[in-house]
This record gives C-alpha cells, sequence and structure tokens, in this order.
C-alpha cells in the first residue's frame, strides 16, 4: 500500500483465502491508521504496526514508501516479521521510485505481485474436536462500532484525497507557483516547490477552494518566474504605476496602456529593458495629459501682436506686456525639453503705408528687431526674425496703428526619439 496516498500497489493471496474486494482491505487499513493517528497520537507519529481481529492478525510492516500489510489467520512466529521486512526492503530496492511515485497505474510496477507471493505461508491443522463457540454479544458491538468508525474515516480519507487533487490544480493553475512535491499526511497538506515574491500565498490560494490555511504545511524557495502575469506584476513594482497606468505582457513585448506623466514614460523607455523576459516595448495605447497641456499652452502664446506708435515706439503698455510676454516664453522654452519639445520664434514686423515702400520695409524690420532684442534681454534666445517684402507693405497712404506692430509665432517640435 502507498505511504503517499494509500492506493493499493499490489497484492497475493492463498487459493483457500477468500478477499474479494483488495482495494477495499487497502482503503480500510489507510482509514484505521489515519484514526490512530488523529486520536491516540499527540504527535501524528504513531503509527499501527498490529492489530487482532477475531481469528486474524494483522502485521505491517513499514516502509520509506509502501507498507507491506499482512493478513493471518492462526498464530504466525516472530520470525516471520523478519522475513516480511526482507522481503519490504527487497522491494523499495526493485521499484523504490516507481512505488514514491505510484498513482494507481499498476504497469508502472509490473512484477511487484512476484515479490509478494514469497510472503504466502500456509500451515494447515486438525480442526478442533470441539465445536467452536460464537461470537458474544459484545464482539458483535465491538465489531459494528469499529465497522463505523471505518466508514468514517474511508470518507475522510477520500474527502481529503479529494482536497488534495483540487490544491494541486489551483497551485498549478496560479502564476509564480512551481509546484514540485503535494504530499497530505491525514488532513495535513505538505507544499514544496519555488514561488516568486509577486506570486499569490500559498495558503491564500488553499482558502481560495475553502482548505483552511492551518492545514497546510508550505516549504518553498524563492524564484523569479517569466511567466507574463509575473513579469507585469514585476514592471508595476520596479515602475511605479502612476494613474490609470496597466501593464501586460505579449510574447517579448511590455504594453503599456493609460494615462502617465511624461516624466515616467521618459524613464520607463530607458529601463524597460532591465525586465528579464522583455525586449520591446509598447506604448501605443499610453497618452500623456501633462504633455498635451503644455502643447496647448505653448499654442496659446502664437500669433502675438505688440503695436508702436511711430518708428520703434510702443504704444503705451506694450513694451510691458511684450517684456512680460517674453518671460513667460523664456519659462516655456525651459520647461519644453522635459515634454522632449523644442520651441522656436519666429517675429515679422509690419508698417502702414504712409510714406514710401522701401522706407516702411525698412521701418517693419526694424521693429521686429527691436522686439527681438527685448526676446532676448529677457532670456528667450536666438528668436528669428522674418523680413518682409515689398509686397508686404500695401493700403491707402494714411496713419494707422492698427497696421504698426511686430507680430511673434511660437512653433512647437517634438525632438528626436529616444533611442
Amino acid at each position: 500500500i502507498s505511504r503517499e496516498n494509500g492506493l493499493l500497489v499490489g497484492h497475493a493471496q492463498h487459493e483457500v483465502a477468500r478477499i474479494k474486494d483488495s482495494d477495499a482491505v487497502s482503503a480500510m487499513f489507510t482509514a484505521i491508521q489515519d484514526f490512530v493517528k488523529e486520536s491516540f497520537s499527540p504527535d501524528r507519529t504513531g503509527r499501527l504496526e498490529s492489530a487482532d481481529m477475531g481469528d486474524f492478525t494483522l502485521w505491517a510492516v513499514h516502509g520509506p514508501h509502501a507498507l507491506l500489510v499482512c493478513v493471518i489467520r492462526g498464530v504466525p512466529p516472530k520470525s516471520l516479521r523478519a522475513e516480511l521486512s526482507a522481503i519490504l526492503e527487497l522491494i523499495h530496492f526493485l521499484y523504490g521510485d516507481s512505488i514514491r511515485d505510484y498513482k494507481g497505474e499498476t504497469t508502472t510496477i509490473p512484477d511487484v505481485d512476484v515479490e509478494l507471493e514469497r510472503c504466502l505461508q500456509f500451515e494447515a491443522r486438525e480442526e478442533s474436536a470441539k465445536k467452536r463457540r460464537g461470537p458474544s454479544l459484545f464482539m458483535i458491538l465491538v465489531v459494528l462500532l469499529l465497522a463505523a468508525a471505518l466508514a468514517f474515516f474511508a470518507f475522510k480519507g477520500w474527502l481529503y484525497s479529494q482536497q488534495q487533487q483540487e490544491l494541486q490544480a489551483a497551485l498549478e493553475a496560479t502564476p509564480g507557483i512551481h509546484l514540485t512535491n503535494l504530499s497530505r499526511d491525514g488532513k495535513e497538506f505538505f507544499v514544496r516547490g519555488l514561488r516568486d515574491p509577486l506570486a499569490m500565498r500559498v495558503a491564500d490560494v488553499a482558502e481560495s477552494i475553502d482548505i483552511p490555511s492551518d492545514r497546510i504545511n508550505v516549504s518553498t524557495q524563492p524564484f523569479q518566474s517569466l511567466q507574463p502575469e509575473m513579469i507585469a506584476a514585476r514592471a508595476a513594482q520596479v515602475f511605479g504605476q502612476p494613474g490609470s497606468t496597466r501593464f501586460s505582457v505579449s510574447g517579448a513585448t511590455l504594453v503599456v496602456e493609460g494615462d502617465a506623466p511624461w516624466s515616467w514614460q521618459r524613464s520607463l523607455r530607458s529601463r524597460y529593458t532591465s525586465l528579464a523576459g522583455i525586449e520591446t516595448l509598447d506604448t501605443n495605447a499610453l497618452t500623456a495629459t501633462d504633455r498635451q497641456q503644455f502643447a496647448g499652452r505653448v499654442a496659446a502664446m502664437g500669433e502675438r501682436k505688440f503695436f508702436f506708435r511711430r518708428g520703434v515706439e510702443y504704444v503705451e503698455g506694450n513694451d510691458v506686456a511684450l517684456r512680460d510676454y517674453a518671460a513667460e516664453l523664456r519659462a516655456l522654452r525651459e520647461e519644453a525639453a522635459t515634454f522632449d519639445y523644442r520651441i522656436s520664434v519666429t517675429l515679422r514686423g509690419s508698417a502702414d503705408a504712409l510714406g514710401d515702400g522701401a522706407t516702411n520695409v525698412a521701418l517693419a524690420n526694424r521693429r521686429a528687431v527691436a522686439a527681438a532684442a527685448v526676446l532676448s534681454a529677457v532670456g528667450v534666445e536666438t528668436p528669428i526674425v522674418s523680413e518682409v517684402a515689398d509686397t508686404v507693405v500695401d493700403g491707402p497712404a494714411t496713419e494707422d496703428i492698427s497696421k504698426r506692430f511686430v507680430e511673434i509665432s511660437v512653433q512647437l517640435q517634438s525632438m528626436p526619439k529616444l533611442p
């Protein structure tokens, strides 16, 4: 009988014996042994080695992976136990690995019955002349109580075996857990294997299928799982998960979705290859609201006009407004690099048609140069002056302040992507 799961490995019997169901005998003995451990052994280390059952004596010889259980009629000699132990040692020597991994397939241990037949001994004796007495009422009650106990513990053993199968399936389906061995001793389960630190706890897996955690004995070693769920969890741990960011893994690609600050995205692009199992990054479904808002602020600065009374003399208040505008523009240009943008500034002067055309063209360009000097003084470097042509100055030859201005345009350009 397998010590791991109580399954029958093989059996042999005399022709005169009448054992109808050897599997039932195996299940019954396993239930009795569990009953003895749970009821009479405080540390659960006790084991059943013999039992008297009327005309029969039951002997159990314990080995590393299997029990040799013998049903004996009559009084066995003391030397028989030593012979049985020697046979069990030989069986373990020949079939040790197969017995340890035994799951009920008798074909994995094809010749064990040959060794078991060596256990069979038969010695006939004359029947006593006296008529045997029938069993007493007390004996009948004891047998009935024992049968009830056996039935109860047989059911409990079957129930625990079912829970063991469910626990194994649940652990094998849990990302980040690699199960190497799952065994049972009564109602307690012993789990051995590997567990990713980010994976679900074994006790929590057990409780998810209604097995109390106090019945689980866990011994696992840490490892780094390359299952997609574990890589995604590790990405969230390493890089953080701001905003609505979500990680998933497709093959060797880390897929990031949602919305996250642009600075976080820049860091992610420079560090994602540090994740084991990841070669490429997919951010097609990832947005950056802060970068979009910055682009909107820059767009609001474009196409701004500042007016002149005559020559390069500003209309009252326009010179102050230009300096304030320049300070705001300088701050935007400094901030642009954090969003992988650069800002270019273009100035174009204008004049009315009062006076000759060449003079007005020169005046328009002087106004653009004067405004560019203000920008440079405040810290806006390398503004571009766009010179006007003759055809630009047009209209009636009258004084018109609305045409005496400098217009500043702002262009937002994306910097080359990071490698």
